[in-house]
């Protein structure tokens, strides 16, 4: 499949206007970016050459590939460099994880404990977010497309089971990175507030008459001569 991609980029990979752009602003706002992606160097710098240029790597600290996600965050298999002029792997003992070498493999607590960051807090991107986050025990489930499904967000007035599962999994989510670039780098999302069972409005045609008084004669709801007047 890597081949096949690689020799025809712009049918299989849509360039993500804005997206360099955005990755630059976090840059040069004193966030330090790192990739950790599945895909081998070799594919994965073609794609990211056609998308983000040919400088691509300025703007990460550290690049992991094959990284075999998820048991990258339960294993404990170390990290290996990656040689690119030969396209093999070292068996050299990795002690810490330096900005301009590109390593393969690993584990989550290895790459916690070797690599260095000025603050702790991870703004986590990703588009594969069941993989990624969700738990790798989890039954396996094949992925079936159907375009009269209808949306994947929705079934008729509730949350489709994906939505809700995005929904618990995540903090926010968009179609493309860039759509952030018109957000500042300190804003904050906030969710919407939603209506509860007993908020919901709820119309009776029946004129001026309240739903909830003082007085229990005025508001007999048991009484079905109250109600039925039109």
């Amino acid at each position: 499949m890597y081949s096949l991609v690689i020799a025809d980029l712009e049918k299989y990979i849509h360039k993500n206007v804005g997206l360099a752009e955005y990755l630059t602003r976090l840059q040069q706002s004193g966030k330090e970016l790192f990739m950790i992606t599945n895909s081998p160097f070799t594919f994965m710098n073609k794609g990211m050459t056609y998308m983000l240029g040919e400088q691509w790597r300025s703007l990460f600290k550290y690049i992991v590939v094959s990284a075999k996600k998820p048991t990258f965050f339960q294993s404990n298999r170390p990290f290996r460099l990656y040689n690119e002029t030969t396209d093999t792997l070292s068996y050299e003992k990795i002690t810490q994880l330096e900005s301009d070498k590109i390593y393969a493999g690993g584990n989550i607590s290895e790459f916690a404990q070797k690599a260095t960051f000025r603050k702790p807090g991870v703004l986590y991107f990703g588009d594969h977010i069941y993989s990624d986050l969700a738990d790798p025990k989890r039954e396996q489930i094949k992925a079936l497309f159907n375009p009269n499904f209808g949306s994947m967000f929705r079934t008729f007035h509730d949350m489709s089971f994906f939505c809700r599962r995005l929904s618990r999994l995540s903090d926010i989510y968009t179609s493309r990175l860039p759509n952030l670039f018109a957000y500042t780098d300190e804003h904050t999302f906030f969710p919407k507030r939603t209506s509860l069972p007993h908020e919901i409005n709820i119309s009776i045609n029946v004129p001026d008459m309240p739903l909830c008084s003082s007085k229990a004669e005025d508001t007999n709801l048991a009484d079905s001569n109250s109600l039925d007047q039109n």
